[in-house]
């Protein structure tokens, strides 16, 4: 896990580019490994990092308590992702960040030169923060792993999961339908 973004960037990373994923991961699924590996096919000698975050106005958060969700992250990239890819993708930690849109974009601005923002053709209002900010952006196409977490949460409150299964770890859906155990 990545503790310090900044420093990732400029001390760890060498000279390669940096996909980063953001988004809320609530719960995260197979749609945000896709993502990630059709960015790293895209750019071979690059590096991913997955960031979660706490900023999006669009949202509202299932109330999982940060330590579970950053679990369901790691068991999501640790069952989906494609073996080759393992070395190269880096869940990220920095809470300053985490918790902040505008010291996030900060730093993009600051190494926008080796930063690449990876997102779903379902995330409009992240393109256009993109833009703004003058980063390039892969937007990839969720044709072939249609889910959001919008929907899994959908399903979870109506208690029929059964057509996300295989876009989500059991062990994800199992830690939602139980989010107080450990």
């Amino acid at each position: 896990m990545i503790e310090n973004l900044e420093r990732f960037l400029e001390e760890e990373s060498g000279d390669k580019k940096v996909l980063i994923l953001t988004g809320t991961f609530d719960p995260s699924h197979s749609g945000h490994v896709h993502c990630v590996e059709s960015g790293l096919r895209a750019h071979e000698n690059s590096l991913a990092c997955v960031l979660a975050n706490t900023w999006n106005p669009f949202k509202d958060l299932s109330g999982l308590d940060w330590n579970r969700r950053w679990e369901t992250i790691s068991i999501t990239f640790s069952e989906f992702l494609d073996e080759k890819f393992q070395k190269k993708v880096h869940l990220v930690g920095d809470m300053e960040i985490i918790n902040s849109r505008a010291k996030f974009e900060g730093l993009i601005g600051r190494f926008k030169g080796r930063i690449i923002r990876l997102m779903g053709n379902d995330r409009g209002d992240l393109l256009e923060s993109s833009d703004k900010l003058g980063v390039s952006t892969i937007v990839t196409d969720r044709s072939e792993v249609p889910i959001s977490s919008t929907l899994i949460r959908a399903g979870l409150e109506q208690g029929d999961t059964s057509q996300f299964e295989h876009f989500v770890s059991k062990r994800v859906l199992e830690a939602y339908r139980n989010p107080r155990k450990a």
